[in-house]
C-alpha cells in the first residue's frame, strides 16, 4: 500500500513524476524557476496520460492560512437514529413545499394535524428544521440564481475543485481539532473540581458569648424604626430650632425606649451618631 502511487493510473503518481522531474533539474545545475518548470510539465504530462489532477509542487511547503470555506448549500445532514420511511416522507413534503410554497405546507399542516408522520411540520419538533433546510435547498435547485452558468464553467476546472475540497477537509478537520481540545480542558476543569472535597475544612476559631453577656446590648431596631432614622438624617435641620432642643432622632429614640426609661450619654450619642450616618 506504500507504492500505490507508482502505477500511471494512481491520483499522485503524477505529483511522483513531478519531484523527480525537479530533482532531476536541481542535480543539472538548475535554478528554481527551472526546476519548477520541469516539476510542472512533468505533472502535466502525467495527468494527461493517466486522465487524473495533481498539483506540482517543488520545494519546501509552505503554511497556509485557514479559511473558512463557503457554507454548503445543498448538503442537510439528517440526525442519526431517523428511519428511513420517515425520512424519506420529509425529503418528499420538502420538495412539494419547494415547488408550490408556503400555500401548500399550510394545507397539509391544516390537514394532517392528526397525523403523527407530518409531526415534523410543527415549529417545535426536532426534525422541523432539517425539513426547512431540505425545502430551502430544493427551492434553490429548482429556481437556481442568474449565474449559474457561470459557475458551473468554473468548476470545468477540476483543479480548482480539488483545490476547495481540500480547502473544506482541512477546515473542518481543524474545527474537530478545536472543538476537542476545549471539550478536553471543560473535562479537566470538571474532574479537578470533583477532586474537591467540600467537607474537609478546619475550624480557625470559635466565639463563646457568656450567659447574660448580651444584657446591656441595644434592643434591635425594627424596619420602621431604620426608616425613621434614615428620612430624619436625610432631611435639612429647621431653621426655627432652639438650641438645646433635642434632635429628632433623639426623639424617636425616647419613643421607642418608653417614658419610664432613662438613656445615659452614651446611648444618646450612639443614637445621635448613627442617625447623622
Amino acid at each position: 500500500a506504500k507504492f500505490n502511487f507508482l502505477p500511471p493510473a494512481d491520483p499522485y503518481n503524477a505529483y511522483y513524476k513531478s519531484k523527480i522531474a525537479a530533482f532531476k533539474e536541481e542535480a543539472a545545475g538548475g535554478d528554481a524557476a527551472a526546476v519548477a518548470k520541469k516539476a510542472e510539465e512533468a505533472a502535466k504530462a502525467a495527468n494527461e496520460s493517466s486522465g487524473t489532477v495533481a498539483v506540482a509542487a517543488a520545494g519546501s511547503a509552505v503554511a497556509k492560512v485557514l479559511v473558512a470555506p463557503k457554507k454548503a448549500e445543498f448538503t442537510v445532514n439528517a440526525p442519526d437514529g431517523v428511519a428511513s420511511r420517515d425520512l424519506d416522507v420529509i425529503k418528499l413534503t420538502a420538495q412539494f413545499a419547494a415547488k408550490h410554497g408556503e400555500d401548500f405546507v399550510a394545507g397539509i399542516k391544516k390537514r394532517e394535524h392528526a397525523n403523527p408522520e407530518f409531526a415534523f411540520l410543527k415549529p417545535t419538533h426536532s426534525m422541523h428544521g432539517v425539513f426547512n433546510a431540505l425545502a430551502d435547498a430544493y427551492a434553490k435547485a429548482l429556481r437556481p440564481p442568474k449565474n449559474v452558468d457561470a459557475l458551473l464553467r468554473k468548476d470545468e476546472d477540476k483543479s480548482a475543485v480539488l483545490e476547495r475540497a481540500l480547502q473544506r477537509l482541512e477546515w473542518e478537520r481543524s474545527q474537530d481539532l478545536a472543538k476537542k481540545a476545549a471539550d478536553d480542558e471543560a473535562e479537566k476543569e470538571r474532574e479537578a473540581f470533583a477532586l474537591i472535597d467540600w467537607h474537609d475544612f478546619a475550624v480557625v476559631e470559635t466565639i463563646d458569648f457568656e450567659d447574660g453577656e448580651d444584657d446591656e446590648l441595644p434592643e434591635p431596631m425594627t424596619l420602621r424604626d431604620i426608616v425613621a432614622q434614615l428620612r430624619d438624617a436625610e432631611a435639612p435641620p429647621p431653621s426655627d430650632a432652639a438650641p438645646g432642643r433635642p434632635s429628632a432622632a433623639a426623639s424617636n429614640a425616647d419613643a421607642r425606649a418608653g417614658g419610664d426609661v432613662e438613656m445615659d450619654e452614651e446611648e444618646k450619642a450612639m443614637i445621635d451618631a448613627g442617625a447623622a450616618a
